[in-house]
């Protein structure tokens, strides 16, 4: 089994999370304002830097570690 689209919310807007390829985009809205990242899936650094972005983004605050981990599991998991 493969994942390669989730959907996720958090409390201040809502994201579409795809893998086509090594790629991975991210497609987070936020009231009417929509914004569509881009990154290589299989670099942790990568992968820990979006957790963050998407966390703040999504919660409309700069969370602690364990905020950031939630949505650090989620692109991991698409990752793989």
């Amino acid at each position: 089994m493969k994942v390669t689209r989730i959907e996720i919310e958090g409390r201040k807007g809502k994201a579409i999370i795809t893998r086509p390829a090594d790629e991975m985009i991210i497609q987070a809205v936020v009231g009417r304002k929509a914004t569509v990242w881009r990154f290589y899936s299989r670099i942790h650094e990568d992968q820990v830097a979006m957790a963050r972005r998407l966390q703040q983004t999504l919660d409309g605050y700069r969370g602690t570690a364990g905020d950031v981990a939630d949505y650090l599991r989620v692109i991991q998991m698409l990752a793989d």
